[in-house]
């Protein structure tokens, strides 16, 4: 036997994944097919049925996989990554194209570049920008030490509460203006909070007074 390299790239050179993979996905195209119906009420749920069908196949190679982990040494590696990076560049439509997909953004972001993590089944968006740093270079200036980081996460904790791209329009013009940029003259441009819901505590039914309606009605 010789051994041969695959190629980058190209992943149908590897006959034996290549094969087990075709094998399962017929495997799972006949559980489809006994199971009448290719629709599921949740992702979850077909993540489950997904599971459970990977579960069963692997259980037959149990005892050949035991045989190959005894004479296996393990192998010192590095956690994968969760996700894939991308950059892209927004449209004048305010929108991304990611994997043939159109996803839209804020207007603001409009002809910038941005940057895209790929997770299993969401999307996040960063974009650099240097309002935030400049903010804090300026709060620091005027409280160095605890006092302005102090400040400085007032602001964070605003932003975090309502919309950062309002925070963020809010400091470019305190900033344009050469107004100190507190978290009061932020909230001032931003709008107030959003108003709290009410917890209310479950009140006490007492049900015999249905009951006793009920023997009312019966006689």
């Amino acid at each position: 036997m010789k051994p041969r390299t695959t190629a980058v790239g190209q992943k149908e050179q590897n006959g034996t994944v290549e094969a087990q993979n075709g094998a399962f996905k017929r495997y799972l195209n006949q559980r489809l097919q006994a199971r009448g119906s290719r629709e599921f009420t949740t992702a979850e749920a077909f993540d489950e049925w997904l599971v459970e069908g990977l579960s069963k196949e692997n259980s037959r190679q149990q005892a050949r996989l035991q045989d190959e982990l005894a004479v296996m040494k393990p192998v010192a590696v590095t956690r994968m990554p969760e996700y894939r990076e991308q950059v892209v560049r927004v449209s004048r439509n305010s929108t991304i194209n990611i994997m043939q997909n159109i996803y839209s953004v804020p207007p603001r972001l409009m002809h910038q570049v941005v940057r895209v993590r790929l997770y299993e089944d969401t999307l996040e968006v960063y974009y650099p920008s240097l309002t935030f740093r400049t903010v804090y270079e300026r709060l620091q200036q005027t409280w160095p030490g605890t006092k302005g980081d102090a400040a400085y996460l007032r602001i964070l904790h605003l932003a975090a509460s309502t919309l950062e791209s309002e925070v963020q329009v809010a400091l470019e013009l305190l900033l344009e203006s050469r107004t100190l940029p507190t978290v009061e003259a932020v909230r001032d441009l931003v709008g107030p909070l959003p108003p709290e819901s009410p917890v209310l505590p479950a009140p006490n039914v007492d049900l015999g007074s249905y009951d006793q309606l009920l023997e009312e009605v019966a006689r």
